[in-house]
């Protein structure tokens, strides 16, 4: 069947080549037609259906082949046979018109020259006889005078001459072909006619500029309408040429005007006998006039704005010098982004910004600032205050009354706890000797309190869920479940209450099983478990110690006892790292198969040590995860939109507050905040106030009154979480920034200050950047790391054994190498001298900053990573993060 169609089927209705007969509207003959060409379709609508056909007259002419043109056509054979039921006197067919046939005497009498020649030459290659055939020849629709000449008109032409709407006319404006045609046959007869008369209104010489021209142009456009006999309103040249001759009248029209005002009282005359001021001298079309006053219009408000811009910009210079600095910056167009350049502005010490033009460094750093903050995108339907309760219901602060939690009444089925049989993981076993003793009874007294440090503890009621608390019939089977799932032991003998359970609710809707352990009873073994059965601690067992194990001094305040002290080195082929947060774990590579390969050896190892895991995230470019996108296509970490909203939210929220709030609700947000910052860790700095409302006892100020100075202190707390959800969205870190082959080096004495640089190579600089200063010291912050944490008093070391211990060197350190301070290669950017006296330390913090200003004033600076040298190592220290 498709070969059929293909074969048979389309050529049939292929129509170019082909004979058809036709039925016009209220005609009774069919008239039969050579198909020559058919249109291709285009978006202009009168195109579709027309094709060019050939007439038993001799014609040749483009018409559609559709309804309402045409009532009926049929398909001629192969042979012209007419179709059945056709009768031949109800056909005109080329047999009975001209083509074929010698032309009369008259017709040859217009024929000249080779015309001739080659007409009488293809009449003797025609058989004139019925039985020959017949052929077509196409030709115009040529016009001649009386003298034989070929001539049109020339008001004919005029006439005849249309304007149809083409979507690709390549000439802006209105069209005015025709109308110039018009205006020649009203005003003179002839294009010269009207060139001379134009000439004389004018007072013009052959000799002055653009006669010859416009004379000119008037011969083209007469013999294009009289002897070519084109349509002149169709021709895009000859529109072009038209608007050249009125251009040229338009540049002498203060010729005629002044002729015809000169003596004139009443100006205005013309409006009252409703003809254009030049009493149509002066062949321009109105429509054009129009439109080139409307464009000289745009153009001249166009040239206001910018002639504006620059006065402003000279005045903007005159009044104010150029910034040199990166700092501060300008007020963004972004709405949102407003306030956050507000607060960086604010935190380096200018608050007020006139407005000036962004140099090149400000312009692209503002361009990539507008770009963080459309990536946020906008924010949720919750109100403010659902996003801090949201904030504060997962945080578990259930020792305070007035705090709403998320906390949930226990409901069996909805509790997500280890299912019955498992048992716990004895995680020591599968730890290094010197880590797994600390989580055995061996080692477990290393990190127990002493007695004398918990005697002034508050005493603790664990908190109980409502429903076990007066409900035995649940406690039971709760229990019951806790010790089918290895949670729970029973042991003979009569106890305090010391453990409380209660329950939260977690993102699928299930219960988190929550075990307030701030007072436990010596002797209990604990087993740990939680809702969530994919969190490994919850399913590690720990050894049976006294209640210090679980009593807040004795766990690790304030301090992180683990800590990395070393570059993850570069990640290339091949190569994987890894990252681990209590309970998640990460792998990253730029292999997927090998990233993939270590992730699934990982998680198998977990499991079978015990562990569920869940949530699983295969290799991808772009990942979720604990409130970060960690995008390796433009290889950055930075903040998910929802965190970001949730934060910015509640600081709104809490902006709204009056009432100062209790100091563990902020310390609560603040910790949050803490963690998101950790991404961009120099954001820390907009925290002060806050601190000190949390640490608040009414003594600050002896002058206040403690709810006045609480007051002063709640609103300058307000401002900086304010302000640090305004710059949530710049807290991002890009994984590939290049170094910067400019290396700096700064000092300072009481007298001045100097500025030096030299260049390395981006490897050499790259290797001496990478080295963190902390890591000089392999047991830093180990010293009184009991007493700092349980907050005594005591030393446990003299002096000479601390100072011994701070010089514990790490033997990997690695110093700068003595080439890179080679003097010879060195050279003074800038120096000075003091106006002022300080202490050594804040001069040479200063010549650091005017070192670090200078390379963020150039372009080629931004968006690099930089090495800055100085040797004060405290200050050094004090800018790492």
């Amino acid at each position: 069947m498709a070969t059929y169609i293909d074969h048979s089927v389309v050529p049939a209705f292929s129509l170019e080549g082909r004979y058809v007969m036709i039925l016009y509207p209220q005609e009774r003959k069919w008239h039969e037609r050579l198909v020559v060409l058919r249109s291709v379709p285009s978006s202009d609508q009168r195109t579709l259906g027309w094709c060019v056909t050939a007439t038993p007259d001799g014609d040749v002419y483009a018409e559609p082949l559709a309804p309402p043109n045409v009532v009926a056509v049929a398909l001629l054979a192969e042979d012209r046979a007419l179709p059945p039921g056709l009768l031949r006197r109800n056909a005109y067919r080329f047999e009975d018109g001209a083509i074929g046939h010698a032309p009369s005497a008259a017709e040859a009498a217009h024929l000249r020259g080779v015309a001739q020649t080659e007409l009488e030459a293809l009449q003797r290659e025609i058989d004139q006889t019925d039985a020959g055939g017949h052929c077509w020849t196409p030709s115009r629709d040529q016009r001649y005078g009386t003298d034989g000449k070929r001539r049109r008109e020339l008001r004919d032409g005029v006439e005849l001459a249309s304007e149809s709407t083409w979507s690709d006319w390549p000439i802006k404006g209105p069209r005015t072909a025709k109308w110039v045609g018009q205006y020649v046959v009203t005003n003179g007869g002839s294009p010269i006619s009207m060139h001379n008369a134009w000439k004389v209104n004018s007072k013009l010489q052959p000799s002055d500029n653009g006669v010859l021209e416009h004379e000119s142009i008037c011969k083209a456009l007469e013999l294009a309408i009289e002897y070519d006999q084109l349509n002149i309103g169709e021709l895009a040249t000859m529109e072009l040429l038209c608007r050249r001759l009125q251009m040229i009248q338009y540049r002498w029209k203060d010729r005629v005007l002044g002729s015809y005002s000169s003596g004139t009282v009443d100006d205005e005359s013309h409006f009252f006998l409703g003809v254009d001021p030049t009493r149509g001298n002066l062949c321009i079309c109105p429509a054009l006039n129009t439109w080139l006053g409307e464009e000289l219009h745009k153009e001249a408000q166009a040239n206001k704005e910018q002639r504006k811009a620059r006065e402003e910009r000279a005045l903007l210079r005159a009044n104010k010098p150029k910034q040199r600095d990166l700092l501060p910056l300008r007020l963004p167009t972004v709405e949102n982004g407003i306030q956050g350049v507000q607060t960086l502005n604010h935190l380096y010490g200018q608050d007020e910004v006139r407005s000036f033009a962004p140099v090149g460094p400000q312009a692209s750093s503002l361009d990539g600032m507008a770009h963080k903050y459309r990536r946020v995108g906008p924010p949720p339907q919750s109100r403010p205050e659902e996003a801090l309760q949201a904030l504060l219901g997962s945080m578990s602060v259930y020792s305070l009354d007035n705090i709403e939690c998320n906390v949930a009444s226990f409901d069996e089925a909805l509790v997500s706890w280890p299912e019955p049989g498992s048992r716990p993981v004895r995680i020591a076993d599968h730890l290094a000797s010197d880590s797994g003793n600390l989580l055995s009874l061996a080692g477990a007294s290393e990190l127990l309190a002493e007695a004398d440090a918990l005697s002034g503890c508050d005493p603790v009621k664990p908190y109980i869920d409502p429903v076990l608390l007066h409900s035995p019939v649940h406690m039971g089977r709760f229990c019951g479940r806790l010790f089918k799932s290895r949670m729970l032991q029973f042991v003979p003998g009569k106890f305090d209450h010391t453990v409380g359970v209660f329950f939260v609710r977690k993102k699928s809707g299930k219960l988190r099983l929550i075990l307030d352990t701030r007072k436990v009873a010596e002797g209990d073994v604990l087993y740990t478990a939680a809702g969530d059965v994919a969190d490994a601690f919850h399913r590690m067992e720990l050894p049976s110690c006294g209640p210090e194990d679980f009593v807040t001094p004795a766990g690790l305040l304030e301090t992180d006892r683990i800590e990395d002290r070393t570059w993850t080195g570069q990640v290339r082929a091949g190569r994987t790292i890894h990252a681990q947060y209590v309970d998640n774990f990460f792998v990253s590579g730029i292999d997927s198969g090998v990233v993939q390969q270590s992730f699934d050896r990982m998680k198998c190892i977990l499991e079978d040590w015990g562990f569920s895991i869940h949530e699983v995230t295969e290799a991808q470019p772009v990942v979720h995860g604990l409130g970060l996108v960690i995008d390796g296509e433009s290889r950055s970490v930075s903040l998910t939109p929802a965190r970001i909203w949730k934060l910015r939210l509640a600081a709104l929220a809490l902006s709204r507050r009056r009432v100062p709030p209790p100091a563990k609700v902020i310390e609560k947000v603040v910790g949050h905040f803490t963690f998101a910052m950790m991404v961009r860790r120099e954001c820390l700095s907009v925290f002060s106030a806050v601190y000190k409302y949390i640490r608040f006892k009414g003594q600050s100020d002896p002058s206040c009154r403690p709810q006045q100075a609480h007051g002063l202190l709640w609103r300058a707390a307000q401002q900086e979480l304010v302000q640090a959800s305004s710059i949530l969205p710049l807290m991002c870190t890009s994984l590939d920034l290049p170094w910067s082959p400019v290396v700096t080096a700064t000092d300072a004495s009481e007298i001045g200050y100097g500025v030096c640089q030299r260049h390395l190579g981006c490897d050499q600089v790259a290797q001496v950047g990478r080295s963190c200063e902390r890591w000089r010291y392999a047991v830093e912050g180990a010293i009184k790391a009991r007493s700092n944490a349980l907050g005594a008093g005591g030393d446990h070391a003299d002096d000479q054994a601390q100072y011994e211990c701070a010089r514990i060197r790490d033997s990997e350190f690695k110093e700068v190498g003595a080439s890179v301070l080679d003097p010879s290669a060195w050279h003074v950017v800038f120096s000075g001298r003091w106006q002022f006296h300080e202490n050594i330390l804040r001069t040479e913090g200063r010549a650091m900053l005017s070192g670090a200003r200078h390379l963020l004033r150039s372009q080629r600076h931004a968006g690099r990573h930089h090495l800055l040298l100085v040797d004060n190592l405290a200050l050094a220290l004090s800018f790492l993060y």
